[in-house]
């Protein structure tokens, strides 16, 4: 990652800095996490409310997919003002 940071104009030791620091390898740790908890195998792949996956093959195709996405959007706004 460090020779790609080099490549593009980036400083390397402020590159390695920011890479180490604590906060990057929190979010790191975090999206590890995120995961395997939604058992991500591949991308894209598109989480609704903790509670729903999908992707565009599951969907029918790319087109296909963001109607489902707008459908499960809709069903949770629904489900939350009855909350």
């Amino acid at each position: 990652m460090i020779n790609w940071a080099i490549k593009n104009g980036i400083d390397s030791k402020a590159f390695e800095s920011m890479y180490k620091s604590f906060g990057m390898q929190a979010q790191v740790n975090k999206m590890r996490t995120l995961t395997n908890a939604y058992k991500i195998d591949g991308v894209p792949k598109f989480i609704v409310n903790g509670q729903f996956s999908t992707e565009p093959h599951q969907a029918g195709g790319e087109v296909q997919v963001f109607e489902v996405l707008n459908q499960l959007i809709a069903q949770q706004r629904i489900a939350s003002k009855r909350n």
